[in-house]
């Protein structure tokens, strides 16, 4: 997959939104949105679209997303959100119609499941 240009959704917490921009030498260590900020800019550095998705408690926001949007990628950047100051494992899963692997285990890794016919 090196080379090609993704469209990621990074899924956040509604309350960890990270800027579009940092100006440079601006400390955020202690931000509470800096991982969300990393993985974003990185991604986007990389060369892939990135689209960040905030989160609360209207799971229909993926679905329509996923339908309109039609990203290859879902960044799940929501699990461990209600930490204090522990991060947890970040998964990254693949969004496709005949699924894959994930990298951290044998288990198929989620899909976007389209509207019911």
């Amino acid at each position: 997959m090196s080379g090609n240009k993704l469209r990621v959704l990074a899924l956040v917490h509604r309350h960890l939104v990270p800027p579009g921009a940092v100006e440079e030498g601006t400390d955020i260590t202690n931000e509470p949105w800096r991982t969300e900020y990393d993985v974003v800019s990185t991604l986007g550095a990389m060369g892939h679209e990135v689209q960040v998705l905030p989160v609360h408690d209207d799971l229909g926001d993926i679905r329509r997303a996923g339908t309109d949007w039609k990203p290859h990628i879902a960044f799940n950047l929501l699990e461990g959100s209600w930490r204090a100051t522990s991060r947890s494992r970040r998964s990254c899963s693949r969004i496709t119609a005949s699924g894959c692997r994930s990298s951290r285990s044998s288990a198929p890794a989620a899909r976007f499941a389209g509207p019911s016919a």
